[in-house]
């Protein structure tokens, strides 16, 4: 019993840290972090989650302007279809029987501009090689998360205590597994190193918004400070995966009896 706790509070603590990076692989769906804002009138589509080969569909809550253009942040042009109240944004060489996957590099936005466009009421991300993303699963991903959190949260600490003897080790805790993984964050010099560990402190620990994260780092910014954060990210995830994918597969017995 002592054991089967430990392991699941690993295995929480790994939710926990995939879940403040972008990726909580608990729903069907690819997580790639997909959000909008308005911005002095135009539209800004954003992904954390690395470079994307896809094609977009908005369905707005008013008919979408004529003059609706749309472009990547660095003018790279896009097809922008309007019908009605909804917005087909892919690749310039589109046409109304395919729409064409673009290719959106890590780091880039996707720009939609038009006359008073009105608020986003949906929207879906179909990814060329993949299962791809809608708002509905997204949002479903989120409540699912955060109901088998709150399980966890109030299950774990009597379990564990009450399980493990008086005078030993203190038990494993949530804090000290993300903690623990983070200080493991190798880079190609000991500054680089040092520096992954100090922004997943921040964001995963902290609870900072990555882009405030990157500012106090002293990191501009821009697409090198973006694609930083996205390397890191995905060091990171990596190594919560292999860690829970170990566990799994060395205690199943443990999990299930």
């Amino acid at each position: 019993m002592k054991a089967a706790s430990v392991i699941v509070t690993v295995l929480a603590g790994a939710l926990l840290g995939l879940s403040k990076i972008g990726a909580t692989p608990i729903a069907p769906g690819t997580d790639i972090g997909f959000a909008w804002r308005v911005d002095q009138g135009d539209l800004h589509l954003t992904a954390d989650s690395g470079e994307l080969e896809c094609w977009i569909r908005l369905d707005f809550e008013r008919p979408v302007p004529a003059d609706i253009t749309a472009s990547l942040s660095d003018g790279t042009g896009l097809k922008a279809d309007a019908d009605g109240t909804t917005l087909d944004i892919s690749a310039a060489d589109s046409n109304l029987r395919a729409r064409n996957a673009f290719r959106w590099p890590a780091g880039l936005r996707v720009d939609v501009h038009g006359t008073a466009l009105p608020g986003v009421a949906d929207w879906s991300v179909h990814l060329k090689k993949s299962q791809g993303e809608t708002r509905a699963r997204a949002r479903w991903r989120r409540v699912l998360f955060w109901v088998f959190l709150c399980v966890l949260v109030v299950s774990l600490p009597a379990a564990i205590y009450k399980n493990w003897p008086r005078g030993e080790k203190a038990p494993v805790t949530l804090g000290s597994v993300i903690l623990g993984l983070i200080e493991t964050m190798q880079g190609p010099t000991p500054e680089e190193a040092d520096r992954k560990r100090r922004l997943l402190r921040q964001v995963v620990l902290d609870h900072v918004d990555p882009l405030d994260a990157l500012k106090n780092l002293g990191l501009p910014p821009g697409s090198k400070a973006r694609q930083f954060w996205l390397k890191t990210r995905s060091e990171f995830l990596y190594r919560l995966r292999s860690l829970a994918d170990e566990l799994m597969a060395r205690h199943k017995g443990l999990l299930v009896k």
